[in-house]
């Protein structure tokens, strides 16, 4: 299950919040379709956007060197997305633009995909 959080610079107006509900509609599809890998299965490679866990937060009054917007996405590492990774990380930011199409957006945005090797469960 990736897991992606946004960290944004918490702008109190309109088209920050019109931003924001606009990124949690569009994220998780946008990192699902990057994330699944066809032929396999849901948890084991296979994605569907329900399985995007997702969170957006302002960033602290002590962040230094931020971005006006950092996406950064944790996800189990299987050798299908590594070998496309840079791919995947053009492709989320291409899609992020994209959905912001009509949005001021007078910052940068940047997108860090981070594959690990890690254990999952829930109950």
């Amino acid at each position: 299950m990736p897991t992606v959080l946004l960290q944004y610079q918490d702008r109190k107006d309109v088209g920050m919040r019109a931003l924001l509900n606009t990124l949690a509609e569009n994220l998780p599809r946008i990192i699902a379709e990057q994330m699944n890998i066809p032929g396999h299965e849901l948890h084991d490679g296979g994605v569907s956007e329900k399985e995007i866990i997702y969170d957006a937060q302002p960033y602290s009054q002590y962040a230094r060197n931020t971005n006006g917007l950092q996406i950064t996405v944790r996800a189990h590492r299987f050798e299908e997305r590594l070998a496309r990774i840079n791919e995947m990380t053009d492709a989320i930011k291409e899609g992020v633009v994209e959905s912001l199409r009509g949005i001021e957006q007078p910052f940068k945005i940047a997108v860090e995909v981070d594959l690990v090797d890690m254990g999952y469960t829930t109950t």
